[in-house]
């Protein structure tokens, strides 16, 4: 990365990454070549930096030193400084290179949204690609895997992706730039490692130019994974109504790729090839599938979503006339009808709850006769959800009304009127 390149450099943060120069970036520095090339290319562009370094108490104190390194270039290049050191605890967890990449990623996070910076930045580079690239191809990771570590991913940029590891030690040299090496990258008790060290040259040997090619070839597959998601979604869509948001499971699954397609509608919200390939052979109306954070119901041909959020324990209300509630997504409020004459003294109190097995009413417009709640919410054809949901509005042991579907005549009886809004249909007006 001569001047010339980091001419190029800065105007690919522009246009490429669409940084601006009022953006605030934390970058994620290790001490090593790459980290503080890009440290030092990012403070010649004039952005204001932050820099969070992790000690991970290895290599026997070489990384303390390496932190003491950091610290002291932020120290004297006047950039804010965060520091998070890795316990015995977090090194006995599980495989050390994959909690450690976690916890980096989530201090990254925590200084962000504590500092309030706009993107965090890694000095991953072509190499790192490449590397990526081969031991996905050797996982069977499909298209997501052979075309991962992308530029932007979210909040995090990758501003060094198109240079070769090569590229930026001649920029580093030139520049005078001084940085630390990690020994362990020379050992190969990794995967990675071993893949940089063994398989790398064997392959530059075989094919001079088979790494360029081979990250070029993963940035053609991103495009056409993004292209996939697209006609997905456009052919697939989720619709929005009344009962929740829901795919047509029965029209995904008539399809041959059913599989394939609900990986790619699915996998913003977590869920694996294997969640997919359950999905697609369900047929049991009620049944529900967690995902990650959220859940999915079948019901009778469709799939719907909502966020594990959106699940609440709905506590009973006690209820005063001509008051405002909410329930369940709606605005409910109970008042007297014109000319109604409903005194509340001597009499139970109203109330909201869920409805309960047992539970009876008597219709509006059913003549006298009494039904279970249970019978009626199911003609009423309401999946699972819906009925989960459902609030009645008691006065003692009178059921008056299942709350935003049907009154009992008892409410008439009693000069009382349910009023139901959706909180939606309110929030948008």
């Amino acid at each position: 990365m001569s001047n010339i390149m980091l001419d190029s450099f800065n105007t690919s943060l522009k246009e490429n990454l669409r940084l601006q120069n009022g953006h605030r970036l934390l970058l994620a520095v290790s001490g090593g070549l790459d980290s503080m090339v890009m440290t030092h290319a990012l403070l010649q562009c004039g952005y204001e930096l932050g820099i969070a370094h992790i000690d991970h108490g290895t290599r026997a104190g070489q990384s303390a030193a390496d932190a003491e390194f950091v610290a002291h270039y932020a120290s004297k290049h006047d950039v804010p400084y965060y520091q998070l050191n890795l316990t015995d605890e977090d090194k006995s967890t599980g495989n050390f290179q994959a909690v450690a990449r976690k916890l980096r990623y989530a201090y990254c996070q925590e200084v962000k949204q504590l500092h309030n910076y706009d993107y965090i930045c890694t000095a991953h580079h072509k190499d790192d690609k490449w590397e990526t690239l081969f031991f996905n191809l050797m996982r069977a990771s499909g298209l997501d895997g052979l075309s991962s570590l992308r530029a932007v991913e979210g909040d995090v940029i990758r501003p060094l992706l198109q240079y070769s590891r090569r590229e930026l030690e001649a920029f580093a040299l030139s520049e005078g730039l001084v940085w630390v090496d990690d020994s362990s990258n020379a050992e190969n008790h990794y995967q990675r490692n071993k893949i940089r060290n063994i398989i790398t040259p064997v392959v530059r040997e075989v094919f001079p130019l088979g790494v360029e090619q081979a990250v070029a070839s993963s940035i053609l597959l991103d495009h056409d994974r993004l292209l996939l998601q697209h006609l997905v979604k456009i052919q697939f869509p989720l619709h929005t109504d009344a009962t929740g948001r829901y795919w047509d499971l029965d029209v995904i699954t008539s399809n041959e790729l059913s599989e394939t397609i609900l990986y790619q509608l699915l996998k913003p919200y977590g869920a694996n090839i294997a969640d997919c390939r359950d999905i697609s052979k369900c047929s049991t109306t009620g049944s529900v599938f967690d995902v990650a954070q959220h859940q999915l119901l079948y019901d009778r041909g469709r799939l719907f979503i909502r966020h594990s959020a959106e699940v609440k324990d709905l506590a009973p209300l006690a209820v005063e006339l001509g008051e405002q509630y909410t329930w369940a997504g709606y605005y409910v409020s109970i008042t007297t009808a014109a000319g109604g004459k409903y005194n509340i003294d001597g009499k139970s109190p109203l109330t909201i709850r869920r409805w309960q097995p047992g539970d009876r009413f008597t219709p509006k417009g059913m003549h006298g006769q009494s039904k279970k709640v249970k019978d009626f919410l199911t003609d009423s054809k309401l999946h699972r959800w819906q009925k989960d949901a459902v609030g009645v509005l008691t006065c003692g042991d009178k059921l008056l009304s299942v709350v935003g579907y049907r009154d009992a005549t008892q409410l008439a009886e009693l000069g009382l009127v349910v009023q139901v809004v959706p909180v939606t249909s309110v929030a948008s007006v």
